[in-house]
């Protein structure tokens, strides 16, 4: 499993957004199914634990279905209370002849990878940075259309 931005994972770590060191833990569990709680850990550690209990499932029923929750993935230092979380889903089923099926998607209009991509790399403190975003993806805190720029707290 990669980690698409890891300066915001060394970033959550140093600001104490996550706790780097507990261990997801299993909720509800039956022979093809399994509740994760995170832990707050990183998003990275429960996504491999949730795909490897996954895998073990599939392995001995046929079919492995695991959902998780407390996950440190979209921790955003802000006032502003989310109107909606973001659960992606992953399924992969092998086939014959070496195919398989893989769907890795958002469930949201644009994965947040996407709008994080429009930020300068590397950001600096010193600038104010705006690049567009397209309309009705991010919003500030009046519900206004954003631009990215460094210092929002909704798109950081």
């Amino acid at each position: 499993m990669s980690m698409m931005f890891p300066e915001l994972y060394v970033g959550d770590v140093k600001n104490g957004m996550c706790a780097p060191n507990n261990k997801p833990k299993v909720l509800k569990d039956s022979a093809s199914t399994a509740w994760v709680d995170g832990n707050n850990t990183l998003g990275a550690v429960i996504g491999n634990f949730c795909m490897q209990l996954a895998i073990d499932k599939a392995r001995s029923t046929g079919v492995g279905w695991v959902s998780a929750k407390g996950s440190s993935v979209t921790n955003i230092p802000t006032p502003v209370r989310t109107a909606l979380g973001t659960n992606p889903i992953s399924v992969a089923a092998p086939a014959n002849n070496d195919d398989s099926f893989v769907l890795d998607m958002a469930t949201t209009a644009v994965a947040v990878g996407k709008v994080k991509m429009l930020r300068p790399i590397p950001p600096t403190d010193m600038e104010t940075v705006e690049k567009p975003i397209p309309k009705f993806i991010a919003v500030d805190l009046q519900g206004i259309p954003a631009p990215y720029k460094t210092g929002n707290p909704i798109i950081q």
